[in-house]
Formats: C-alpha cells, structure tokens, sequence
C-alpha cells in the first residue's frame, strides 16, 4: 500500500515502524514511496538490496518490487532513493541463479556414427560398422550395447553387451553363436560381426556407446537388409567360336579355363551338343575325379576321349572320325566350387569334305 506524507514530516512520521511491518519516510523535496511487506519489517535505513519474495494475502511488494495482487503493476510515487537498487534485484537473482545452473550442467560431446542401411546375402557375414567420438578418454567404464528391432516387432530386444574387455550374450536371441565383437574401444570402433546371416535377421539395429561422463543422447540405428545369395561366377572358360574339321579326322575341341580356386576333387567338366536343326541341346560326356563318363545313346559311341588335363586347366575333348552328321554347337561347362561358370561357352564344328577345310 502507498500514502502520502506532508513536506514537513513529523520525527514521528519520519522514523516509525509499526507491528504491520508500515514504514514511512519524509523527504525535504517532496514525498517519497511508502511500502508495506506483510509479515515482515524494512529497515528504515534502507535494508537489504535484495528484498523477501512477496507474501500475505494481497502478495505486495516493497519499493518498486512487485504486486502480486493480480495488476502486476509496480507502485512508486515520485522522488528518488534506494527503490532502484531493489528493481533490478530480481534480474540479479536470475542472472546469478542461471550461471550457477550452466557450472553444473554438462552437454554430451559423444557422437556415434553408422551407416543407414547394410545390405547383406544370406548365408555370409554381417559386419555390423558402428564408430563413435568423445572428448573423453577412453577408459574402463566405456561401455557398448547392441540392440535389435526385427521386421513388425514393435520394441527393441538387447542382445549384447561389451565392457572391460568382455561381452555379454543374450542367451534368448536368434544371434545365438553368431555374434561376435569386431570392435575396438581405443580406436573408437563399437562393431560386431553377425556370421551365417538368415532372412529372419532382417530389422534395424541399434548401437549405443556410453564413456561416462560423455553418454550419447542417441544411438547409432542400421537398417539390415538380408537378400538371397547370388554366386558370381569366378570361372573363366574360353574355347574357338569355329572350328573346320575334315570328314573322316579327329577333331579335338579345345577347352581352357581359370579359377580363382584350387583345383580339387569336385572340379568337373560337363560337354553337350546341339545338333544342326535341334532346338536343345544334349548332354554327352562328363568328367570328374579322374573318371570320365559316356553317354550311351549318343552318336559319339565309341569315338569320344577325354585329352584334357585339370591341373593345367585343361578341359578339352576330342571326336575321332568325325562324320558330316557331327555338324552342330558344343558347349563346355566347368565348375571349380565354390566356383561355377554360369554360362558354358560353345563352340561351333564345322565338318567339311576332305581337301576342301579353310584352315
């Protein structure tokens, strides 16, 4: 509340405080603002600079504090003093209370790093790649955790964890003796490895680091996409486009080959020929382990040997006697596994009357 004294106070106007906590002081000047904090006294000399938080029933403030009464207006009369010194009390206390808040609060510099998506064949390795950063050294309460979300699950499902050098399985989860730490905390890699990928491990997989006090606010998230297997072949088989041959001769069809694979005991070679007019093709010989298979109820009885050698990558065949009726295409299908050709190549015979071949 406010009121107005004359310009010549009274020494009991000038100096009295009563039990309500009222103070009123004169000027030579003029008036200047009275105020009245329920509840408690001002010092008439002017008090502390930052004033009691308002209180009683109407909330009032004192010397140009606040009015919690409902208008929010601030209440002074006209003069000068000490009144300024308790307006900008308030914005100190703010001031003060923030930069203590700031000392204390600590923003995570931790970044985690994975790549959005990781397409994968079944059957192989996942790698799952997960780097992070931190303005913190690494130490022994670095910790990393991997999570998974499968394809229509609505929650993630923890199954591993890697700490002090150790990792933790989740018995209950389909990565049971597959999962495996690829990672390495010194050089800020938190990856594991997912052997024998199966279509079912298809959904998206979270990786999330902590160095404390560095946590990181969100975890690094893949998107695992599991795809059928597609073997490319690693054979590389050659033969003649042509090969003019006199009735009546040998005619040896070459066949050569390269693998990025040892030779082995499953190493085969497969010919077959498709007859002038003929619109498939018909398998005659086959080669494996040293044996060589004939088929019975082809033309070649008889006249078909093998004259290639697997060590030198040779897979050629040879036709003795040759007869105008031997015209045809003839393809020669090597597989090396895990290494296969996926298309024979073919080679085309031409048998031609004696005395008149081109070559």
């Amino acid at each position: 509340m406010t009121e107005t004294v004359s310009d010549k106070p009274t020494r009991q106007s000038r100096a009295h405080t009563g039990h309500t906590g009222r103070s009123q002081r004169g000027t030579e000047s003029g008036t200047r603002e009275v105020c009245a904090i329920d509840g408690s006294s001002v010092p008439s000399s002017g008090g502390s600079p930052f004033p009691h938080p308002p209180s009683g029933p109407k909330g009032r403030g004192c010397a140009g504090g606040w009015d919690n009464g409902g208008t929010g207006r601030r209440r002074q009369e006209n003069g000068s003093g000490g009144s300024a010194g308790w307006r900008v009390a308030p914005v100190l206390m703010l001031a003060a209370a923030a930069a203590a808040a700031l000392g204390f609060l600590r923003v995570s510099a931790l970044d985690v790093k994975t790549p959005e998506e990781l397409f994968v064949e079944n059957e192989m390795e996942a790698r799952l790649p997960c780097t992070f950063s931190s303005s913190e050294v690494i130490s022994s309460l670095a910790s990393v955790s991997w999570s998974v979300q499968p394809e229509g699950a609505t929650t993630p499902i923890s199954f591993f964890y890697y700490s002090q050098g150790n990792a933790y399985l989740g018995k209950d989860t389909p990565f049971k003796n597959r999962i495996s730490w690829t990672g390495d905390l010194n050089k800020k890699d938190a990856s594991v490895s997912i052997a024998n990928v199966q279509f079912q491990d298809n959904g998206t997989y979270f990786c999330d680091v902590k160095n404390p006090p560095d946590v990181v606010a969100k975890p690094g998230e893949i998107r695992l996409r599991v795809g059928q297997r597609v073997i490319v072949s690693a054979v590389d088989v050659k033969t003649p486009e042509e090969l003019f041959v006199e009735n009546g001769t040998e005619a040896r069809l070459p066949c050569t080959f390269s693998s990025s694979e040892v030779i082995s005991c499953a190493t085969s070679v497969s010919w077959s020929v498709q007859p002038e007019g003929a619109t498939t093709p018909i398998s005659f010989f086959y080669y494996s382990q040293g044996n060589a298979y004939l088929r019975k109820d082809t033309p070649f009885k008889n006249r078909i040997s093998w004259t290639g050698d697997l060590n030198k990558k040779d897979a050629s065949v040879s036709i003795a006697n040759v007869q105008f009726q031997d015209n045809g295409t003839y393809f020669c299908d090597v597989k090396n596994p895990p290494d296969i050709v996926f298309m024979p190549v073919e080679i085309r015979l031409r048998v031609v009357q004696r005395g008149t071949s081109p070559h």
